[in-house]
């Protein structure tokens, strides 16, 4: 009966891990900045740092 309560998760790479791991601290980071500053708007547009790497790996190649 437990077995069929418990399914087993998903194995989730490093990447993945710590993909998640710092959108979390990045949630934290902004709840303390408004805690502190509540006249603080978070929210901007994505910054594409992977595509700013990925084009400057091809620059200096």
């Amino acid at each position: 009966m437990v077995s069929s309560v418990l399914q087993p998760q998903p194995t989730l790479t490093t990447a993945e891990t710590l993909l998640r791991l710092r959108h979390t601290c990045a949630h934290v980071l902004a709840m303390t900045v408004q805690s502190l500053f509540p006249e603080t708007k978070i929210g901007s547009p994505r910054i594409p740092v992977v595509g700013t790497i990925a084009s400057a790996m091809k620059e200096n190649a």
